[in-house]
């Protein structure tokens, strides 16, 4: 049964700082629990937005810079509790961990990126727009922490014990290709898993993330280059 989580309700409009904790708590919430349900006035409003304010005026700061100043340090702290979880894993344990929690991940960004939708429209994409550097889309940012503060730290021991899984298989890299291939949110398919195996492991683990962040990357070079000539 998903779990209802009760956030005290939502407060004055011109209570600025009432309503950045009140954002906070129910990303806190996502993260923790990516398929909690929260009270409808946390992820909506009359305007459509979690907060009842004019982001694509942006008439209050706090529509675009506190929120997401907020949600760049959750993430941080959030991915990093993600880490020591993971690094208290046995070995011959610690893939399937990580496919768990990064299937956990992914979808509660999905449900963050929706749930500040208006200020990926309004001011994320414009800022992106104009070429500049370190913005992201709301999920792009969340594949951007977990490469930082995870993945950077992580992976090598993530694919160590990934080559132990196939190590103990009698099918010869089957049950890893059956590992990878369960958690959807890999994408994963037979050509990923040809070739060098620790590379193979690795690029299909990375894709998921990597691949947006490395879109985002081009994209900007593209928005750069083309206003240079």
């Amino acid at each position: 049964m998903t779990d209802v989580l009760n956030i005290p309700k939502l407060p004055d409009e011109d209570d600025t700082e009432g309503l950045r904790a009140h954002l906070r708590n129910g990303i806190s919430a996502i993260l923790q629990n990516s398929q909690v349900q929260l009270q409808p006035d946390v992820v909506s409003n009359q305007k459509d937005s979690p907060v009842h304010i004019d982001v694509a005026n942006q008439v209050n700061p706090f529509a675009v810079h506190e929120p997401l100043y907020d949600l760049i340090k959750l993430l941080a702290e959030h991915v990093q509790l993600v880490l020591k979880r993971l690094q208290s894993q046995d070995d011959s344990l610690l893939l399937e961990a990580y496919l768990t929690e990064w299937d956990q991940y992914v979808t509660a960004a999905n449900r963050i990126d929706r749930l500040l939708n208006l200020i990926n429209r309004h001011w994320v994409q414009r800022e992106i727009d104009e070429g500049k550097p370190d913005v992201y889309h709301i999920r792009t940012l969340h594949f951007v922490q977990w490469r930082s503060y995870l993945w950077a730290t992580i992976s090598v021991a993530v694919i160590d014990s990934a080559q132990l899984v196939m190590e103990k298989s009698n099918e010869n890299g089957a049950k890893i290709r059956d590992v990878l291939k369960g958690f959807a949110s890999l994408q994963i398919d037979d050509s990923a898993l040809t070739g060098d195996t620790r590379t193979r492991i690795q690029e299909s683990l990375e894709a998921p993330f990597l691949s947006e962040i490395e879109a985002h990357e081009r994209s900007r070079q593209n928005i750069i280059a083309a206003r240079l000539r």
